[in-house]
């Protein structure tokens, strides 16, 4: 991927990837739906490249880009290396701090224009994970819902993120479909007074049955609000 790049003309561990979907998944089902919208696996193109950020969560205290990382072992970092210490070998690995500004950088260049609004970035290791240093931002995955939640000043007000859910939804530089709000369910207006799905992002319509808005793309979507 051309903005994330391997830092090191060395190998990378293979033992590195995705934080196993069940544990964190559950974990962030502690937010409250009504405060906390959660995008998952967000896909980004930019220039033929294209990158996945595991979670945007777009609050009122703030946005949060969630890279996690399965690595067992101890993890450290030494003159700009970082190391997988596991079974008596060491591993290079990359830079999780630099990828993860990369991601945040990139969000913040193509999909997402709220100058006045930090973007905060959250690099989660597995419970397993010994994390040989104290750098902000960086955590084992249970720490996340306290690490969250340690953002409590409301900055955002309720329209403003609800434009910002419709960027992320309707962005060109994402891919369309693959981009789910988990929740909450509510209603996202443009500036046309239009209303659009914040599960799929396609156009709601009012259903005369049940008193509802529901999505137009009820074949692949189908959510009442």
């Amino acid at each position: 991927m051309g903005f994330i790049t391997s830092l090191s003309k060395h190998s990378l561990s293979p033992i590195s990837g995705k934080l196993n979907e069940y544990p964190l998944s559950l974990f962030l089902r502690n937010l409250d739906k009504s405060d906390y919208s959660i995008l998952k696996d967000y896909n980004l193109d930019c220039n033929g490249d294209s990158s996945v950020i595991d979670y945007i969560i777009v609050s009122k205290y703030g946005i949060f880009v969630i890279n996690s990382k399965n690595m067992s072992g101890t993890i450290t970092h030494n003159g700009g290396k970082w190391i997988q210490k596991l079974n008596g070998s060491e591993n290079l690995i990359e830079n999780p701090v630099l990828e993860t500004y990369n991601l945040v950088n990139l969000l913040k260049k193509e999909v997402i224009a709220v100058k006045d609004i930090e973007i905060i970035p959250i690099i989660i290791f597995n419970a397993t994970s010994k994390l040989d240093f104290n750098l902000e931002g960086i955590i084992n995955s249970p720490e996340i819902i306290r690490k969250i939640k340690s953002y409590n000043n409301p900055i955002i007000a309720q329209k403003k993120r609800e434009g910002i859910i419709y960027s992320l939804l309707h962005s060109t530089n994402s891919k369309a479909g693959l981009n789910v709000v988990k929740g909450p369910v509510t209603k996202i207006i443009d500036d046309s007074k239009k209303y659009f799905c914040p599960k799929c992002g396609s156009k709601l319509k009012v259903s005369e049955i049940e008193k509802s808005f529901v999505c137009s793309n009820n074949k692949k979507c189908g959510s009442k609000l």
